[in-house]
């Protein structure tokens, strides 16, 4: 199987006095993302830890461009995307599997796998700069690494949750991305979907690429990342 990346180590991701509070009616709320400060380099696990409210889903929404800071800068590998919507950051390296599902459930696991394949190769086209250092891989080796190839014929919305999560994690593949943020990324496997997804995870990092993740079940998260961040009341920890 190649590699997904081959560079040495840099800056991949840096989050720079990042803030983002919840509007209420009479003002802000204290819940939300109070200034944080990381700096994640390629080719590294990082996981984050911390109670339900504790700001982790809020922080994963400001790095994929699903939010935008109140305050603060966001910066993939050297550029900023602070203010960059969620598909020019994907375009960027940056691959991003969130709670709810983003599949076409009435539609096919291989329609779903072919069209985020043939949108991300049409725009790569002519990106030599980027293409040159790194090869796709096919999607052969993405549905057998995941083990979707039994569904592929199935609808989406004849997948058990399990299954679905294995089928969006094939597709955030295909796009070969750099920076790859796992919100929950356990979520209803059974062991052989963690099995696959702890592998991939540990591939994925051994290729170049950097990793930030979640999982309420802080086991996992210990097992697979270097580096752990804890967040208290959306304030930032690490470890």
């Amino acid at each position: 199987m190649t590699h997904l990346i081959e560079k040495k180590s840099e800056l991949g991701l840096h989050l720079q006095g990042v803030s983002y509070l919840y509007p209420t009616v009479e003002g802000f709320d204290v819940r939300g993302l109070h200034p944080v400060n990381m700096r994640l380099m390629s080719g590294q696990a990082y996981g984050l830890v911390g109670h339900n409210g504790a700001g982790k889903s809020t922080l994963f929404k400001l790095i994929s461009g699903a939010l935008y800071p109140q305050v603060g800068h966001i910066y993939l590998y050297g550029q900023r995307v602070t203010k960059m919507p969620m598909w020019r950051r994907a375009r960027l390296g940056l691959g991003y599997l969130g709670q709810s599902s983003m599949l076409v459930e009435d539609m096919t696991v291989k329609w779903n796998l072919d069209l985020g394949r043939e949108s991300y190769q049409k725009w790569r086209a002519n990106r030599v700069s980027y293409d040159h250092q790194t090869q796709f891989w096919s999607l052969d080796e993405i549905i057998d690494l995941m083990e979707v190839t039994h569904h592929l014929k199935q609808r989406v919305d004849t997948l058990s949750g399990g299954e679905k999560r294995r089928v969006e994690m094939a597709r955030i593949l295909l796009n070969r991305p750099r920076v790859l943020i796992l919100d929950e990324p356990f979520a209803a496997l059974d062991q052989e979907g963690l099995t696959a997804t702890i592998h991939l995870i540990e591939y994925i990092c051994g290729s170049g690429a950097l990793v930030l993740l979640t999982d309420h079940q802080n086991k996992y998260v210990n097992n697979i990342c270097q580096h752990t961040f804890h967040l208290r009341k959306g304030k930032l920890d690490s470890t």
